[in-house]
């Protein structure tokens, strides 16, 4: 069953309809958070490797199964 969110909360949460978020419950409450695509992990990390701690060249076809995993 769908549940309604006060708007103040999706605003500050930056959730739109049809949103997936993720919720647990904690020893202080429950914990709601948006969970990361593929594309939001990756722009996070974009610039991480430089020349200087550069790793092995990886197959774009695993890097594209890697991030298709992640969705």
């Amino acid at each position: 069953m769908p549940t309604a969110f006060p708007q103040e909360f999706r605003r500050d949460m930056s959730l739109s309809p049809g949103d997936d978020i993720e919720m647990d419950v904690t020893e202080e409450g429950l914990l709601v958070r948006r969970p990361n695509t593929a594309r939001e992990l990756f722009g996070r990390l974009k610039g991480c490797v430089t020349k200087d701690n550069a790793v092995e060249p990886i197959d774009p076809m695993s890097l594209k199964r890697l991030i298709r995993a992640g969705d």
